[in-house]
């Protein structure tokens, strides 16, 4: 496979490429539409990128989804469980996101991102194949431990090798269709074709345990690509040859260093202190909903009477509608990101959240229409605390941090997911099928109360070098 790398051809190194000829490979650009793509980058490059992106994330929310399916007819957990259960299986795969987040990272540059990856791949299909044949809690809890594994090579490894397929003045287009493909895919195939598999397989005949298995290993055949896709197809980065060897002991140190530099920044500007908190919550909002809304749904159908699958498939429905709700907002709030002050727009944001959050409490039917007016509001309000965080952190991060402050702000986010996913299976089980929401929505009014204060630092501004 001929290589993408200039002065590499076939794993053969070629003479040396030429100042002249550097100059043309940088004026030899291509473009998708109206997106200019880096040097070097090939549509087909983007092509690849797309459908491994799409395939991890569908992946991701379709073994989301059709987790009461495993847990009820698999594994035959009782009712009374099924909200902690669920926590303690998001709990495992955030943990192995925040285990192998520092290692991944640390070797990134380190490996040949398309190679890596392809790694990823053969984890996720193994995750779909072994999935729906666990026949206990503990081994389903290894099979989401290597999904979590693999979707952390794709966030760190992959994150790092896609920042350069976009040219700079193309990165906010280039970042829309990503979004519209990624929200498309998930909605059109995770939610909408994934929880309807086990019925039309029934319809053919197949007993209701097979369906659901074979469900699982239809999605492992979409996934299963993604190996081959990532390892030829992808942009090959020539091997970066090292004297020193990997030092994770190093990497804690630098990784402890950085957390000290961001927090004392955060010290002396407090629009980024604002970012830093508020960032806590920035994921386990949309964790709740991801996790906890087919649960609520599925426990609702059993004192309704309705079955599993009948249930799971309205969940998929209410879930697209909260990603369809998502991507309005995040259209939108973008537009007003950059025509008001992003503290004031954090501050509303919380606020409608907040609100937002409440609005399950207010759902006395699941099954009825109103509960998809309390889907679209969950997704804007999703949109809306994103976007507007997301618009104050590149705002606020300082540029000779900026790495480091995103990865202690994700850093933050990943625990923050892993606490309230816990906590929000407790309470499903112990208080209400809605209480992870009422969470939510308590902690992010709290947040705001906390908040109120640093409208007046809205307008400071930040001189010299805070370090």
């Amino acid at each position: 496979m001929p290589s993408d790398a200039p002065g590499e051809e076939n794993g053969t190194p070629t003479a040396p490429v030429t100042a002249r000829e550097t100059e043309a490979i940088e004026d030899k650009r291509h473009y998708i539409g109206p997106i200019k793509l880096g040097v070097g980058i090939l549509p087909r490059h983007v092509g690849a990128m797309s459908y491994i992106a799409l395939a991890s994330v569908v992946t991701t929310n379709f073994l989301s989804l059709m987790q009461p399916h495993i847990l009820s007819q698999r594994i035959h957990l009782p009712k009374e469980l099924l909200g902690r259960t669920g926590g303690e299986l998001a709990l495992t795969m955030n943990m192995a996101v925040l285990i192998f987040t520092l290692f991944f990272g640390a070797i990134a540059d380190r490996v040949r991102a398309n190679r890596f990856m392809a790694l990823a791949y053969v984890g996720m299909a193994t995750a779909c194949l072994l999935y729906p044949m666990a026949s206990s809690l503990k081994a389903l809890m290894a099979v989401i431990f290597l999904l979590g594994v693999s979707q952390t090579i794709t966030l760190t490894v992959g994150g790092a090798h896609g920042l350069q397929y976009p040219d700079n003045s193309s990165r906010g287009k280039y970042g829309s269709m990503m979004s519209i493909l990624n929200i498309g895919g998930v909605v059109l195939i995770a939610a909408q074709i994934g929880p309807r598999l086990p019925e039309w397989l029934q319809h053919l005949g197949i007993s209701s345990l097979s369906s659901l298995r074979f469900s699982f290993w239809i999605f492992g055949l979409f996934v299963a690509p993604g190996c081959l896709v990532a390892w030829y197809w992808l942009k090959q980065d020539p091997p970066v040859h090292r004297e020193s060897k990997l030092d994770l002991k190093a990497e804690v140190v630098t990784l402890g260093a950085n957390l000290v530099n961001v927090l004392r920044y955060a010290k002396s500007n407090k629009r980024f202190q604002l970012v830093l908190i508020t960032s806590l919550f920035m994921r386990s909002d949309f964790a709740v909903v991801s996790t906890f809304l087919s649960f609520w749904v599925a426990a609702a159908g059993r004192e309704h009477g309705i079955s599993t699958t009948d249930a799971v498939r309205h969940a998929g429905q209410m879930y697209s509608v909260v990603l369809g709700s998502l991507f309005v907002a995040q259209f939108t709030v973008g537009l007003l990101a950059d025509r008001f002050n992003r503290v004031t727009l954090l501050l509303a944001a919380l606020l409608f959240v907040a609100l937002s959050y409440l609005s399950p409490l207010l759902i006395h039917d699941v099954f009825a229409p109103s509960a998809y007016l309390c889907a679209v509001l969950l997704g804007l309000a999703e949109g809306f605390i994103v976007m507007t965080l997301s618009a104050l952190m590149g705002q606020e991060a300082p540029s000779h941090l900026r790495g480091a402050s995103i990865g202690i702000i994700n850093l933050i986010a990943i625990i923050g997911v892993s606490l309230m996913n816990y906590t929000g299976g407790i309470l499903f089980d112990k208080v209400s099928h809605v209480a992870p929401f009422a969470m939510m929505a308590a902690l992010n009014l709290g947040t705001l109360l906390w908040a109120l204060p640093f409208l007046k630092h809205r307008n400071d501004t930040v001189e010299g070098d805070l370090i």
